[in-house]
């Protein structure tokens, strides 16, 4: 994460919020992990997705708000 995504992320009031997740999935995991990182992220995707059924884009979207990871807004 350079200097200039970081201004963005605590310029923007819209993605303030979202510094700390990417700060952690882009600086943190990315040292502890090194060049397996995205592999690793791919595979917890798919795990996370078996895990956690969802049926429609509205389950979707209180499932990504709870977890604090993202909020969507389909309007």
């Amino acid at each position: 994460m350079d200097t200039q995504i970081y201004t963005q992320y605590l310029t923007d009031p819209n993605n303030a919020g979202l510094f700390g997740q990417a700060l952690l999935r882009d600086v943190i995991l990315t040292d502890i992990l090194g060049p397996d990182a995205s592999n690793i992220a791919y595979w917890e995707g798919k795990q996370l997705a078996r895990r956690f059924k969802i049926g429609s884009a509205n389950e979707l979207a209180i499932f990504f708000f709870s977890s604090a990871i993202w909020h969507f807004d389909f309007d």
